[in-house]
């Protein structure tokens, strides 16, 4: 949290995870993009949720809001405490919402029963909201756009590709190693819907199978690094780790809670990596762009907009979800990086999102913070 000045002429910049990726996943990615380029520079005061309950949430907001007079908000949620009493305790005030892919269709059955009644709370009291606030909203596809828009009264909507930093990577390719064998990366926090135990399920079917596939064959080591939220889903980790050492004599890794430069360490040892995402569906994903320095193209189980732009430049390889590479006869699995497209896609990104904010945020904040 920040200890500048609050003031009515500054922007009250709210993350529900923080900016640290190795808590906060995604989202905190995202914050830390932020936080790293000039966007925010002087017109922004920030403030972190991390770690705080309902409770601290509330007293945060009322000094904010009745102390410090904050009129401006961009906040990284919509279902957090914080957002909800900012959209529906009546003040006047200008809201951006990042939700980050909160509100597609697949997110919104996590937790359903609570997402339902707060979204049903904030569209019965719209017209309250419409009374007092400007809220726009800033997402990576128009499902987001389109479902808050039917809940509350929208200013302005854009879809923006999420920021990208010259400092994504994690690592840069070394020569492949003459073994060839595979070393396979997991980057990721461990919940259910990131789909890390349900991989080592397959992958142990797939080598105990009397004709394993070429993939499975190929592989060195599985090596995962994780943030532990779910304790179901790290109990069947552990299982199928256990399993796949015992019985195939391939070592599963498992690092808990290292920080970005611990990472970043750790990969730079390793040979021959190739990332390997399993989510059913993201709606951008930082892991999918921090993973384009490995030596391998990373494989995917999902599809959005980022990933089909990675496939076009020959940077990522797009598979079934649920289907091991090579079972389902896909030609070029295994490919290697080609690093001088790797650094031309992400200038242009990094060109391009930045511009693209600083203009969406001018109309939505005011010229008075992007002169």
């Amino acid at each position: 949290m920040t200890h500048s000045a609050c003031v009515e002429k500054k922007i009250c910049w709210v993350s529900v995870v923080g900016h640290d990726p190795s808590v906060g996943g995604g989202v905190a990615t995202a914050v830390q993009t932020l936080k790293e380029s000039d966007i925010f520079t002087g017109i922004a005061d920030y403030y972190s949720l991390s770690g705080l309950s309902v409770f601290k949430q509330i007293l945060l907001f009322l000094r904010l809001v009745y102390i410090c007079r904050y009129r401006y908000f961009v906040v990284h949620s919509f279902f957090s405490p914080f957002s909800l009493m900012l959209l529906l305790i009546p003040f006047k005030a200008r809201v951006v919402i990042f939700p980050h892919g909160e509100l597609k269709k697949e997110a919104l059955e996590i937790s359903r029963k609570k997402k339902v009644f707060a979204y049903s709370t904030v569209r019965v009291l719209s017209f309250l909201i419409k009374l007092t606030k400007k809220v726009s909203v800033i997402s990576s596809g128009k499902e987001e756009n389109n479902f808050l828009s039917d809940i509350v009264s929208i200013n302005l909507t854009a879809v923006l590709p999420d920021l990208v930093s010259n400092k994504t990577l994690f690592t840069f390719p070394r020569a492949i190693s003459s073994n060839e064998k595979i070393n396979l990366i997991f980057i990721a926090r461990m919940v259910p819907n990131k789909g890390i135990s349900f991989f080592l399920k397959l992958f142990l079917e797939d080598i105990l199978n009397e004709k394993p596939s070429s993939f499975s064959e190929k592989i060195n080591s599985i090596n995962i690094y994780y943030f532990r939220e779910d304790e179901a889903e790290y109990q069947m980790v552990l299982d199928g780790k256990e399993k796949i050492e015992n019985k195939a004599g391939i070592r599963v890794n498992l690092y808990e809670n290292l920080s970005r430069d611990n990472i970043k360490s750790r990969l730079q040892q390793i040979e021959n990596k190739m990332a390997f995402l399993s989510s059913q569906f993201e709606s951008f994903s930082y892991a999918l762009l921090e993973s384009l320095g490995f030596e391998y193209c990373p494989y995917v189980w999902f599809e959005n907009e980022l990933v089909q732009e990675l496939e076009l430049e020959g940077l990522c390889i797009k598979g079934s979800y649920g289907v091991l590479p090579d079972s389902e006869n896909l030609d070029g699995w295994l490919m290697p990086t080609d690093f001088n497209q790797v650094k031309a896609f992400l200038l242009r990104k990094n060109l391009s999102t930045t511009i693209l904010y600083k203009s969406e945020l001018r109309k939505m904040l005011g010229d008075v913070f992007f002169n």
